[in-house]
């Protein structure tokens, strides 16, 4: 296994984990952001070039990471003990550049840590003093997030995570691409109607539903007998599933709660000071 640093698209630096006939690329200023998974020569992750280097638009492709919350906010903003939070959609931390504080690999794994913490900027929106670190890992073609948060100031902080994996899916296989799940009810993002799970038809428009019990493991049948499994820790409970039509890509993105938690206060985590909250999630690739 090895670690290079390259120029990527734009001349973002990028860091590539390979090794086993896999790799992945990461741009850590571009909110540590996997840009590319790939095993056996298969891209397994869909990514618009022209979002990634235009830094006035939001990645459209990748793994975004969700923090301090998954999904919109009011545009006022929410109060929390007394402190307003206003975010854009998903969050700070997939804008943000951060620090590379660690890389090594060995015969069997690669793994680039990277590091955000709280400034005036982040301040600004987020009232709360925060140290984020997040480890990408490469290991028999497994790609692994790990994720650590911890509340560095002294008031208790409320948060929501998740991650947005745009998925490689080729149009001529949405139709047949499943995503089954054993939750009791769904909910439809757009309208906020809330009605028993059924499966979802990824080939009919656009889909964007989550479903509320899921649980931490889900699977992606890509139509051509592939399927991409992720496996997370607990907290990662809530699915929410969307594409776009005539779009290559599905996305299927484990979230702690239901959009919106820092408004609703359904499902949000609350970290004392001094405290730390871990989150992983793997990914493989079965053909």
């Amino acid at each position: 296994m090895r670690i290079d640093r390259a120029s990527g698209p734009g001349g973002l630096e990028t860091w590539v984990l390979s090794g086993e006939g896999a790799e992945v690329r990461v741009v850590p200023s571009r909110g540590a952001l996997v840009t590319h998974w790939s095993v056996g020569g298969e891209a397994l992750l869909f990514l618009d070039e022209a979002t990634l280097v235009d830094r006035a638009r939001n990645v459209r492709g990748g793994i975004p990471l969700l923090f301090p919350n998954a999904g919109p906010l009011p545009a006022e903003g929410v109060r929390f003990d007394g402190r307003t939070i206003t975010q854009p959609q998903h969050g700070l931390a997939r804008l943000a550049a951060w620090e590379v504080v660690d890389a090594i690999s060995d015969d069997v794994t690669a793994r680039v840590a990277m590091r955000l913490t709280s400034s005036d900027v982040t301040r600004a929106g987020y009232p709360f003093d925060f140290s984020s670190d997040v480890a990408v890992s490469l290991s028999d073609g497994r790609l692994l997030l790990e994720w650590r948060i911890t509340n560095t100031g002294d008031a208790v902080m409320p948060l929501q995570v998740g991650t947005h994996p745009y998925f490689a899916v080729p149009l001529s296989q949405k139709p047949r691409a499943q995503a089954p799940s054993r939750a009791s009810q769904l909910k439809e993002r757009r309208t906020g109607q809330v009605r028993a799970a059924t499966p979802v038809a990824f080939g009919d428009g656009e889909v964007d539903v989550v479903l509320l019990d899921h649980g931490p493991a889900a699977t992606l049948l890509r139509g051509d007998g592939s399927r991409i499994e992720l496996s997370a820790t607990p907290q990662l409970s809530t699915l929410v599933l969307w594409t776009l039509p005539d779009q290559p890509f599905i996305c299927v993105e484990p979230w702690t709660a239901p959009g919106g938690a820092l408004a609703t206060g359904d499902g949000v985590i609350t970290l004392a000071p001094g405290a730390t909250e871990a989150f992983a999630i793997e990914h493989r690739f079965v053909r």
